[in-house]
């Protein structure tokens, strides 16, 4: 008797992280399949809200040319998606189950949902792509305003880093605004005319300074911590995002945002070696 091919495969916690680290945005779609009350109180950045009971009806909404993560609370849940998504005969990609669920997940959690909100997406693509430029013009002003309080610390030269790489994700979006304009103004004078306070994730630039410890021995390790926090919730807005608009131009676009928000991500955690002891 031929052995038939199981319908998913089960993946490690560890091996989900090795697995994002090294795809591209595009490659895969990472699925929570909890209540939306669980996946409030903390989910995985770039995961995409599906509850189990959800998934027959939505199944239009997975993207079944690529490989699918799913996860929930334990392991349970997310095996009985993967064995109904994975039994469906037009999977082309592979289908997994993270075992151990969030319980055993000990990275970033993300509290609440994907501010896409704040894109306003009753509006058309020009107006979200231009409430997008504004996050990243707001992430770098943040960010050049910490430069400059502590420009002479070696850590803080990350700052700016960060602060240049949210002026080319602005760019990006850019391009693709300007794609629908007849005649559209240069980038310099779009990025001179945009907000700036207000941050990726819907804070403004003074809340977050509020938030920083007046410790002077803390300061390192407070700013890149909230430049982590900054950083997964930019990268979550662009996974969703990219769902958002699946099999239309924007998605490359925002996938191409997540890519980058990885890197702005390793770039932070490279930085935190470089605080002083507390």
């Amino acid at each position: 008797m031929q052995k038939l091919e199981p319908e998913f495969q089960n993946i490690s916690v560890e091996r989900v992280r090795e697995y994002l680290q090294q795809h591209d945005e595009q490659d895969y779609m990472l699925v929570d399949v909890r209540q939306p009350g669980e996946y409030n109180k903390g989910h995985i950045p770039g995961a995409i809200l599906m509850p189990l009971g959800e998934i027959p009806e939505r199944m239009a909404e997975l993207e079944t040319d690529k490989d699918i993560i799913f996860y929930c609370r334990s392991g349970n849940r997310s095996k009985g998606a993967a064995i109904f998504v994975g039994s469906q005969p037009h999977i082309a990609g592979t289908v997994f189950n993270m075992t151990g669920g969030i319980l055993a997940w000990n990275g970033e959690l993300l509290a609440s949902g994907p501010r896409l909100r704040i894109f306003d997406l009753s509006g058309d693509e020009c107006d979200i792509l231009y409430r997008g430029m504004e996050l990243e013009r707001g992430a770098a002003e943040y960010y050049l305003i910490l430069h400059q309080r502590y420009g002479d610390s070696p850590w803080a030269e990350t700052l700016s880093k960060l602060a240049d790489a949210e002026k080319a994700h602005a760019m990006t979006i850019y391009r693709a605004w300007a794609e629908q304009q007849t005649a559209p103004p240069a980038f310099s004078a779009v990025y001179a005319d945009l907000r700036k306070d207000l941050v990726e994730g819907g804070m403004t630039t003074h809340d977050l300074l509020d938030m920083l410890a007046s410790d002077e021995k803390r300061h390192c390790h407070d700013i890149l911590e909230m430049a982590l926090s900054i950083e997964y919730v930019a990268y979550d807005l662009s996974r969703n995002m990219a769902h958002h608009w699946r099999d239309r131009p924007l998605e490359a676009v925002f996938h191409a945002l997540a890519e980058g928000e990885k890197e702005h991500i390793m770039l932070v955690a490279q930085a935190l070696s470089l605080c002083p002891e507390q």
